[in-house]
């Protein structure tokens, strides 16, 4: 069976909403702006694998994101632009980040861009009692530096998932994790996308689409980018079910890594407070 199809993703214009005042206070996010990242998926589509050929239809997407997780274990660190749209709550929070990370022990070194410009994050496993080290930008930086939990209020109010979830291997983990959960139906549309790109970065994308919300499949439509040289994750998203038929599905989490850089050599210093290239 083959199939024609297109997936148009244009790009990204989010309304500029007004910061609320606080460290950490519901959303503090601008429109994103990937500065000519547009994202271009239109091509051929492979069609749906049918079940009469002895494989449920998630299959083959399922057998990429493990050979990504797998292409991530030659990682030990490594550096990105970092791009987040969630909605948390009922609060759309839209944050661009400077992000060094290392594996082992869990190390990262945030600075946030835009309208955060200036707020640094460190958090390194099992250190400063498991806690965030925070500082704010303009008026928040007042407050001096913050110890925070990985899932503190406030940062839960800024996050859907604890901090200590962030990376390129705990994003792997879960979409694998959900994607074998919802291996046995067979009410999936699954579509590759073989010839997308985001900015210039050549990637395929596994793309599985769910009708209606079952127990085993929260997301309406899941979609992960890999790029097509490294076998490595640029982007994983998931869509809402539309309120009401011809609604368009309203994004719930987007992580985009650009300009990523791997196996780089950070050290200790990279996710310490007294690097004087930082303003703790």
């Amino acid at each position: 069976m083959s199939e024609t199809s297109k997936l148009s993703l244009s790009q990204f214009g989010i309304t500029r909403r007004e910061a609320l005042s606080g460290l950490f206070a519901g959303s503090l996010a601008t429109g994103l702006s990937l500065a000519g990242h547009s994202v271009r998926a239109q091509d051929r589509v492979a069609a749906t694998t049918k079940k009469s050929d002895g494989n449920l239809p998630l299959t083959p997407a399922l057998a990429q994101a493990r050979a990504t997780l797998d292409a991530l274990k030659k990682v030990k660190d490594y550096t990105a632009t970092f791009f987040k749209d969630e909605l948390v709550g009922k609060t759309r929070v839209v944050q661009q980040m400077s992000l060094k990370l290392r594996e082992t022990p869990l190390s990262v070194y945030l600075r946030f861009q835009k309208d955060l410009d200036g707020r640094e994050v460190i958090f390194v496993d099992g250190k400063n009692d498991g806690k965030l080290l925070v500082h704010g930008s303009g008026i928040e930086s007042i407050v001096g530096t913050l110890k925070l939990a990985p899932d503190h209020k406030k940062i839960m109010e800024e996050n859907r998932y604890p901090f200590n979830m962030i990376g390129l291997s705990s994003l792997m983990k879960t979409l694998v994790g959900q994607w074998e959960r919802e291996l046995p139906s067979t009410d999936l549309e699954v579509k590759l996308f073989p010839n997308a790109k985001i900015a210039d970065q050549e990637c395929k994308v596994f793309q599985s689409t769910r009708a209606k919300k079952t127990g085993e499949g929260q997301f309406h439509v899941t979609r992960l980018y890999v790029d097509k040289t490294s076998s490595l994750p640029v982007r994983v998203e998931q869509l809402d079910f539309p309120a009401k038929a011809g609604d368009q599905p309203a994004v719930l989490e987007q992580y985009t890594y650009l300009d990523l850089k791997t196996n780089v050599g950070l050290t200790d210093a990279d996710f310490d407070v007294k690097n004087k290239a930082y303003k703790f």
